[in-house]
């Protein structure tokens, strides 16, 4: 089934699908063999080891990423009313993903780019709401940095003031 996709078009798009599939297949071999003679594998098994003992320790701090990215996905559906939860959290997951692999924190028009074509938002309403979201996020950092910042050169009770009325 096409979907609405011609034929000659169709067979041309899952020839290209297949030599990516061939393509990143051949690219994995060396990489397994790089990791496979640069890991340190009396330090990983150490680290899996202390990972089965105390799951916790690494299950908490995932839980509160996990967490940290639901409430950056509530925001941004809340600031964009079209926008849905899923949409969001998957957009932010985009982001992430070209921040970590693109120079220079280009996964936001990563970001932008996947809202505007899988929930069909607008790229100018996509675009102000991220921007708006980045810098209160630059904000709310600058805040926290100013109240630690605080901490380390007052007594205790001015931080708790700081973060009291801030």
């Amino acid at each position: 089934m096409s979907y609405g996709i011609p034929d000659k078009a169709h067979g041309r798009k899952r020839r290209l699908r297949s030599w990516m599939v061939a393509g990143a297949l051949i690219a994995t071999g060396p990489v397994i063999w790089l990791l496979a003679t640069t890991v340190d594998s009396d330090a990983l098994s150490s680290v899996w080891v202390a990972m089965r003992t105390t799951p916790t320790a690494l299950l908490a701090p995932t839980a509160a990423f996990a967490a940290a990215f639901a409430l950056r996905a509530i925001a941004w559906a809340r600031v964009l009313p079209d926008l849905g939860f899923g949409q969001s959290w998957a957009g932010l997951h985009v982001a992430l993903g070209g921040n970590h692999i693109l120079p220079l924190r280009r996964g936001e028009p990563l970001r932008v780019a996947s809202v505007v074509r899988r929930a069909g938002i607008d790229w100018q309403r996509a675009t102000a709401s991220t921007v708006a979201l980045r810098s209160a996020d630059i904000v709310a950092i600058g805040f926290i940095g100013s109240i630690a910042g605080m901490g380390a050169f007052a007594p205790g009770w001015v931080l708790v003031v700081g973060l009291a009325v801030g």
